[in-house]
């Protein structure tokens, strides 16, 4: 039943909160109202507000009162003060403005902390934004907006892009404990990223038409209500390495989303692992569902693509039992999640990656937790720790995959400097042209993994060679012998 009329709530929910943020009037109580106006004047004068320049604005206290900014190519710098409201209107407003930095602010206590209209360029960075009664930053019809580097707290909702906003960024931010997280609404072409969403009522929503955007890398956590990253009525987005723990419903829901990538996220101890609604056309491989209650669903959902065939395989299952005759770190038996969704190649161990040089990473699939994973130039090797997932464990292995520019093949795999043998190796896996897959086990404990290309093992062979032959030419030479006392020696070889 929920999922029946999930769609049409939204929809009216989106339409309702629409209207009231676009339609209707703020509310407004007396309170000090600031102007920065368009010849770069500070009206009334007097205030914490103030400028040497025209360009850069300062405050040099704390203020009861709000900003409005009429100039274009400034920047104002809170310097850690605050701007502190009755519960109304907007504390920052930059309407129909381009390229203003706001920063290093504390913004509390109004109806909306930041609202940006219409605007271009502008940055919002290293401020504090919290108890606002709507939104903590509001961003309607914008381009190249940037909110980046904020705390954002106890709002009623945390960061909004809505419709006509595009080729905008909200990075590393912190978003706690508002009633909603982060909001992408008719946005195109947007970035959310590296940022920590906790203890709101959802995290991260691309809604109605919020099309060809990216969330990746970012930690969400406690999402009370709805899913931790919702896409509804809206396709061509990238969602990657986000980490997704403990939240009450889905940790990744499509609604109505065709045509959207999902790959090598961490879904883990939620209700829901990933849950599909009449969405179909999506590619969703190198994701760890773990320990969800339910790890995946899908309602009259088709054509979906739930692996990469067997080179990077499809999904970490906790759930699937199928063996591995073959020890490649690939199960046997497809995953079947109803007749138009199958994981045809499920993973064996947890994927994970490790950026083992500026250009290149390493990926491991692995039932065994990877410590560190560690690329040394000087001998060309990769050297990684490994250790029990669990306290019971008696077998590990990996598949690892390694690109032919960092080390040249073949490869051989050594184990705490060789006292622990390798068990089951396969150095020819799987070949691309570039990447090369090979597959190794090991009885279980903590171990140092050390994989070494050819080139290094001739040079350790030489090296042993060289060491060897020294040793033995000092052995067998002997020192000379005086046979004869100096006096019997011809004059030419007596010592002087």
């Amino acid at each position: 039943m929920r999922e029946k009329f999930l769609p049409v709530a939204v929809f009216f929910i989106l339409v309702w909160s629409i209207s009231s943020v676009a339609l209707l009037p703020v509310k407004v109580k007396a309170q000090s109202q600031i102007y920065i106006r368009a010849d770069g004047s500070i009206e009334p004068s007097g205030t914490p507000v103030y400028t040497e320049d025209k360009v850069t604005y300062f405050l040099n206290g704390s203020l009861d009162g709000s900003i409005i900014v009429e100039r274009d190519h400034i920047l104002i710098n809170g310097t850690g003060f605050m701007i502190k409201g009755d519960d109304t209107g907007r504390g920052i407003t930059l309407v129909g403005i381009n390229n203003v930095t706001v920063a290093s602010l504390r913004i509390d206590s109004f109806e909306f902390g930041v609202w940006v209209n219409a605007s271009s360029w502008v940055k919002i960075l290293d401020s504090r934004i919290s108890s606002n009664g709507n939104y903590g930053v509001w961003v309607g019809f914008s381009s190249d907006v940037t909110v980046n580097g904020n705390n954002i707290t106890s709002n009623e909702r945390g960061i909004a892009f809505n419709m006509g906003t595009k080729n905008s960024v909200i990075t590393r931010n912190r978003v706690l404990n508002n009633q909603g997280g982060i909001g992408l609404t008719g946005t195109t072409a947007s970035t959310v990223a590296y940022n920590h969403i906790s203890g709101s009522l959802n995290g991260i929503s691309l809604l109605f038409s919020a099309n060809h955007n990216m969330v990746y890398r970012n930690n969400i956590t406690s999402s009370y209500s709805t899913a931790a990253i919702q896409i509804a009525a809206s396709a061509q987005n990238r969602i990657w390495e986000n980490n997704i723990y403990s939240n009450s419903q889905e940790g990744i829901l499509l609604d109505y989303s065709p045509n959207n990538s999902i790959t090598a996220n961490t879904v883990k101890g939620n209700k829901y692992g990933i849950k599909l609604l009449s969405s179909n056309g999506n590619t969703i491989y190198n994701n760890n569902f773990i320990d969800n209650s339910k790890n995946v669903v899908s309602n009259n959902s088709y054509m979906n693509m739930w692996d990469s065939g067997s080179e990077l395989g499809g999904n970490y299952w906790s759930d699937y039992d199928g063996a591995d005759s073959n020890r490649d770190g690939i199960g046997d038996l497809p995953l079947i999640i109803d007749a138009g969704n199958i994981d045809q190649y499920p993973l064996k161990g947890i994927f994970s990656y490790w950026n083992v040089t500026a250009d290149h990473r390493l990926i491991v699939v692995s039932n065994s937790t990877i410590e560190q994973a560690t690329y040394f130039e000087t001998n060309s090797t990769l050297k990684m720790k490994v250790s029990n997932m669990t306290v019971d464990q008696l077998f590990g292995f990996c598949r690892v995959c390694v690109s032919e520019n960092l080390m040249s093949p073949p490869y051989s795999v050594v184990i705490d400097s060789g006292s622990t043998v390798v068990l089951n190796f396969n150095g020819t896996l799987y070949y691309n042209g570039t990447h090369r897959w090979i597959y190794f086990a090991y009885p279980h404990s903590t171990h140092i993994v050390e994989i070494i290309p050819e080139s290094s093992n001739n040079v350790i062979v030489l090296a042993y060679i060289l060491v060897f032959l020294v040793v033995a030419t000092c052995r067998r030479k002997k020192p000379t012998r005086l046979s004869q006392s100096p006096a019997q020696l011809p004059s030419s070889r007596r010592l002087r």
